[in-house]
């Protein structure tokens, strides 16, 4: 799976969990945590190719 596609599919979950509760507060969260995840992804991304 490429990183394009993991993006991606965190972004459908993230819409899915946002659409379920229609709530504000949890659309901060869920932003904020989509974005953690995305730069932890990056991180491992970079430590693999580094290691390769």
């Amino acid at each position: 799976m490429t990183f394009d596609e993991r993006i991606r599919k965190l972004k459908e979950i993230q819409t899915g969990w946002i659409n379920y509760f229609r709530m504000a507060s949890m659309q901060t969260k869920l932003s904020w945590c989509s974005l953690f995840k995305i730069n932890l992804l990056q991180v491992f991304t970079n430590l693999i190719f580094y290691l390769n």
